[in-house]
């Protein structure tokens, strides 16, 4: 019974997301948190540090063709994995804002997929057309990310301008 008491008061605090509509929030260890820490990183910063001051080349997957990040002129570029809820819920989030005609240049960039692994797996998802891989020479990226949504918005030159860590909404 003591044990129990003490479980009870350490879980407390995820205990009280478990009844509401964002329920994944009482697994994370900071429920208030945009994402759940998926890695030794603590943030993104790295890989935002990256993407200024290095190239970052990746691959459209449905054409197989290559190109640099800042060739995405006025993206949204987002960077998630699939496995984790606070990046799926940012996949929902944005097709709701993709319908709603509130980002019209847009692309996921999934950055532990392999360009394989995704036709296999995500074909028929509705944003297939807009998915992309890390390229080969880009690879070493992919370690600098936190595990957490990432969302890069280049500007009309193409420069990375605006991050921002963590779900969509």
């Amino acid at each position: 019974m003591l044990n129990m008491r003490i479980l009870d008061r350490f879980f407390k605090r995820q205990k009280k997301y478990l009844d509401t509509p964002e329920h994944y929030r009482a697994f994370s260890a900071h429920p208030k948190r945009a994402y759940c820490q998926l890695s030794n990183l603590l943030d993104n910063s790295s890989a935002i540090e990256f993407i200024q001051n290095h190239t970052l080349k990746i691959k459209h997957v449905q054409s197989g063709t290559s190109l640099q990040f800042n060739e995405l002129i006025d993206y949204h570029v987002i960077f998630v994995v699939t496995w984790d809820i606070y990046c799926a819920k940012s996949i929902g989030f944005l097709k709701r804002k993709v319908e709603n005609k509130e980002i019209s240049k847009w692309c996921l960039v999934l950055f532990e997929e392999t360009e394989k692994s995704v036709k296999a797996n995500k074909s028929d998802s509705w944003y297939y057309d807009h998915t992309y891989v890390l390229d080969k020479g880009s690879k070493e990226f992919a370690a600098k990310l936190g595990r957490v949504p990432l969302v890069v918005s280049n500007n009309d030159t193409g420069k990375a301008g605006q991050f921002i860590t963590g779900m969509i909404e």
